[in-house]
């Protein structure tokens, strides 16, 4: 991919995020995506290749924002793009095969058609040429945290875990905020299991093998032992509730 982006655009500066994202694992990647996107300079191509129906009728697509533009399948991996970033961006269907490697195969699309793709839109190829919009593309349905602000209760769960089981949570700052008004974050009670879970600051006040939370630096509650797997020691995996309350 990296070969077939220079070729057609030697000037391009290449960024590696991650290369650890499980296999086939769509959401992984969406979270990752919508995290690390906005610490990029604005023109940044995003080009994101997790994408499990290679070869068959998924489109290619080019989703365009006001600072960025991202490149891949439409399998809902731009799924928090479009969350947070509605209304604001505009989405299009591949379809000038122009642009692409010839020929492509069916099992490396990732070479043959979203590499070139970005390779052109580096070299200021309008996105308007590439396709036609679409308004039906696929978001994945990522689990919303309930919030009760009159009971002050939060209830989400866990929908991802990192490379070192770290347990993040669908529950974020701005979630947590909309129940606290003036409220220490230390005040909230947090059950997981039928038990409470100490809220720290930082990985390193948490006692050995303790399972705690804090909120991490993407804003989103998360399960974690202290130098150690919070998942294989606790044997927490995706879909486990946990729930935020403040007492009366």
């Amino acid at each position: 991919m990296k070969g077939v982006i220079l070729a057609i655009n030697p000037l391009a500066t290449l960024v590696d995020v991650t290369h650890l994202i499980k296999p086939y694992s769509i959401v992984e990647a969406a979270m990752t995506i919508g995290s690390s996107f906005s610490v990029f300079p604005a023109g940044t191509i995003h080009l994101s290749v997790v994408d499990p129906g290679v070869g068959s009728s998924r489109r290619p697509i080019v989703v365009v924002t006001e600072d960025y533009y991202f490149v891949g399948p439409d399998n809902g991996i731009f799924s928090y793009i479009y969350t947070q970033r509605a209304g604001g961006l505009e989405v299009y269907h591949i379809t000038a095969s122009e642009y692409l490697r010839n020929p492509s195969g069916r099992t490396f699309h990732g070479r043959d058609i979203f590499a070139p793709l970005a390779a052109h839109l580096s070299t200021d190829l309008m996105p308007q040429r590439l396709g036609p919009r679409i308004d039906d593309f696929v978001v994945l349905d990522i689990p919303t945290p309930v919030i009760d602000n009159i009971l002050k209760i939060i209830k989400g769960q866990v929908i991802y875990i990192d490379h070192f089981g770290n347990c993040i949570t669908n529950i974020d700052e701005k979630s947590i905020s909309s129940i606290l008004h003036g409220i220490d974050n230390k005040d909230l009670h947090i059950v997981f299991r039928d038990r409470e879970i100490p809220f720290k600051c930082c990985y390193q006040e948490a006692e050995s093998q303790q399972l705690c939370v804090l909120l991490n630096s993407s804003g989103s509650l998360e399960l974690f032992v202290n130098q150690g797997s919070a998942s294989k020691l606790f044997d927490i995996t995706v879909g486990q509730r946990i729930e935020i309350f403040i007492p009366r």
